[in-house]
């Protein structure tokens, strides 16, 4: 974990790194122009406009450092952007709404020191646009609202034992929360897993996602993956730690990723799941979207609406943490 911080002030980003880009049109108050197999880099420096890609596959509006790469027959776009932009982007991007301001406030300090533990993901710049590393969208129109309320926070810092902590984050964990060690093999001290509830009545039992269902014909499975069977192992708190398929045994987290590459990321949305097979198909049920590892965003909302400020549901979620005010860390 770091310790000493922050000589860094900004933050490059891949743009629209799961599509094939082969043609994009930059759109601002002066000028569109349409690039399409560039040979060389172009940058624009100040960005401050839409772009769309592939005959408008796609269009999103972004301020920034703007360059584009030629990529074979592709073109990559890389954004540079200051931090604490950076920040809010991601934040309006992964919440999808505007959230209640204390879920808000700590949402972004779980957000600013997950993106100080992972900068330089990538060999050629930090972060990808999706959630690979962490959604991000360009400008949304909840921005300057955003911005405005997590002002009085952004000096802040999460810490255990005197060390920024490390932050992991989940849309909705459902009626439980993983223990990083049934997810990652590791475990981490102020990260421990357990009830979803307060005051005794589970969280965000109303959000889309808090449960699923996922159909897979087995033939299909088989065709697809090579797996015939499978049998689950579960911890304490109901998480798939082991996975037996076949002659394999893989961690929970790898046959989630194993079912999302095959079949697409909002199938086996968690790690929170059984399985009931029949003759024709196998039939998964699960709770929440994510690995259920820290911070969960419908449940941390659900607590600022019954009154808990961002420090209080920030220490629902991490334990023996304090909270400090320091410009730079």
């Amino acid at each position: 974990m770091p310790t000493l911080l922050l000589l860094y002030q900004f933050v490059s980003v891949q743009l629209f790194a799961k599509h094939q880009v082969a043609a994009i049109t930059l759109k601002t108050d002066r000028y569109q122009i349409h690039h399409h197999h560039i040979k060389k880099m172009i940058r624009y420096p100040r960005f401050h406009g839409s772009i769309s890609i592939n005959q408008d596959q796609l269009k999103r509006s972004y301020q920034g450092d703007l360059t584009l790469k030629p990529k074979g027959d592709q073109i990559e776009l890389i954004l540079k952007i200051p931090f604490e932009q950076y920040i809010i982007d991601v934040v309006t991007a992964e919440s999808g709404r505007l959230l209640h301001p204390e879920a808000l406030k700590a949402f972004y300090l779980v957000v600013k020191h997950y993106t100080v533990n992972h900068l330089h993901r990538h060999k050629k710049h930090d972060f990808c646009d999706f959630a690979h590393c962490q959604l991000f969208y360009g400008r949304d129109k909840n921005y300057e609202v955003v911005r405005k309320i997590v002002a009085p926070v952004k000096d802040n810092w999460i810490l255990y034992q005197g060390k920024m902590i490390e932050t992991f984050y989940n849309a909705i964990c459902g009626p439980k929360r993983a223990d990083p060690k049934t997810i990652w093999g590791r475990s981490i001290p102020y990260i421990t897993g357990g009830d979803n509830r307060f005051y005794g009545e589970i969280l965000a039992k109303k959000s889309p996602n808090y449960q699923w269902h996922f159909t897979v014909n087995r033939t299909l499975f088989f065709k697809k993956t090579g797996i015939r069977e499978i049998i689950l192992h579960h911890d304490k708190n109901g998480y798939v730690s082991l996975v037996e398929m076949d002659q394999q045994k893989k961690r929970g987290e790898e046959f989630r990723r194993i079912i999302g590459h095959t079949f697409g990321w909002n199938r086996l949305k968690s790690n929170l799941f059984t399985i009931k097979v029949d003759q024709k198909n196998f039939h998964f049920t699960g709770y929440g979207f994510g690995h259920g590892v820290g911070f969960c965003i419908e449940e941390a909302n659900e607590l600022a609406q019954q009154g808990l400020n961002y420090q209080e549901i920030l220490k629902f979620f991490f334990q023996q943490i304090d909270i400090i005010k320091k410009s730079s860390y």
